[in-house]
């Protein structure tokens, strides 16, 4: 069998790394559209890590001017609405991965 030559490798892996590419781009713009902006005082999904329970998400949640609206499904998911402009830096201090905005939280409560 004879052996790979360098240029065949480069065609192997740059198949495989535009196909990455292909299904991860999607996702990422996706995300990105569905980032709340700063100041909303629209209703949010707040996604917390997978190892938060229901009441570690409540913990991290209890902060001054945050209403719950509803659960978003799983125990690290809240659907809350806040008034302060400072809402987005205050989650993400008390660790959320990912804030949406009221079109992904309507899609949460479903």
């Amino acid at each position: 069998m004879p052996n790979k030559t360098i240029p065949e490798w480069g065609r192997l892996w740059g198949g495989r790394l535009s196909l990455l590419l292909c299904g991860v781009l999607p996702l990422v713009a996706l995300a990105a559209s569905l980032n709340a902006a700063p100041g909303t005082r629209a209703p949010v999904a707040v996604f917390f890590p997978p190892t938060y329970s229901a009441t570690d998400t409540l913990t991290a949640l209890a902060l001054p001017g945050i209403r719950l609206v509803a659960p978003g499904g799983i125990g690290s998911v809240f659907i809350v609405q806040s008034d302060d402009p400072a809402l987005l830096t205050q989650l993400s201090q008390a660790g959320a991965w990912l804030v949406l905005n009221s079109t992904a939280a309507a899609l949460c409560r479903s």
